[in-house]
């Protein structure tokens, strides 16, 4: 499912937002986690703890932590 919001009630007020199922139809998965606030995740992620973003997975992917 892909929905189209315009008028969030929180930042951003537009966005698109994507089910798991539509995200992990992609071929190419590019996961971009970007701040210090962040490290955390990642290292929780490099452990393969269960995160949301775990659950997002394509044929090819590469995740970038800046």
């Amino acid at each position: 499912m892909v929905v189209v919001e315009r008028y969030s009630p929180k930042p951003p007020k537009e966005r698109v937002s994507m089910s798991y199922k539509q995200l992990n139809r992609a071929h190419y998965i590019f996961k971009l986690i970007i701040g210090e606030s962040k490290q955390k995740a990642v290292t929780l992620l490099e452990q393969n703890v269960s995160l949301p973003i775990a659950r997002v997975n394509g044929d090819c992917e590469k995740i970038y932590h800046l």
